[in-house]
């Protein structure tokens, strides 16, 4: 009695010996010769069967240790450093074990237009602080967590306090009226 591989609830197909492998290594890219080699598979079957070894790598399981040099690289978004610790996986993979991981990449602010709002946002990147928490520490109400600034005039009074709370100071210089 013949076994059936399961494919499906209707599959017919049959299960793959080591013989018709080893036509397939043997005979491989030629499917003509593999084709009369094989009289029982057809040429889609064959072609599916043996495929390049390019296109046959093995699936690569991601370790604990890899997640987790994975969640210390991925943010920071350094693409040279990544392939480097995994030569394994091209650059999709590692995005999309990322993903499935919950990693997220390298956080950026678009540019608001204005100055010292840009500086202010660049400052809580580099020290970790989300705008909420920013306007918990300068007393501003909402005004960095919704951005306040758009389509009006800069509030001075809130960038002084961010400023204040993130820990740098306001300086002025007059120019010369000569």
């Amino acid at each position: 009695m013949e076994k059936l591989q399961s494919n499906g609830p209707m599959s017919n197909a049959r299960w793959w010996t080591d013989g018709e492998l080893q036509v397939c290594r043997s005979l491989y890219p030629d499917y003509d010769l593999m084709l009369a080699a094989l009289p029982t598979r057809t040429r889609e079957a064959i072609r599916a069967k043996c495929r390049s070894p390019q296109e046959q790598r093995e699936r690569h399981i991601w370790k604990g240790r890899e997640i987790v040099l994975l969640r210390k690289l991925y943010p920071k978004g350094d693409w040279n450093e990544l392939r480097k610790a995994f030569p394994f996986a091209s650059d999709a993979k590692v995005r999309a074990a990322a993903k499935t991981n919950g990693i997220k990449g390298a956080k950026s602010y678009k540019s608001s237009g204005d100055y010292l709002i840009d500086k202010i946002r660049e400052r809580c990147l580099l020290m970790d602080i989300s705008m909420p928490t920013l306007d918990k520490m300068s007393g501003t109400g909402r005004y960095f967590t919704r951005p306040g600034w758009l389509g009006a005039k800069p509030n001075h009074k809130a960038i002084g306090r961010a400023i204040k709370a993130l820990g740098g100071e306001i300086e002025f210089e007059w120019s010369n009226l000569d």
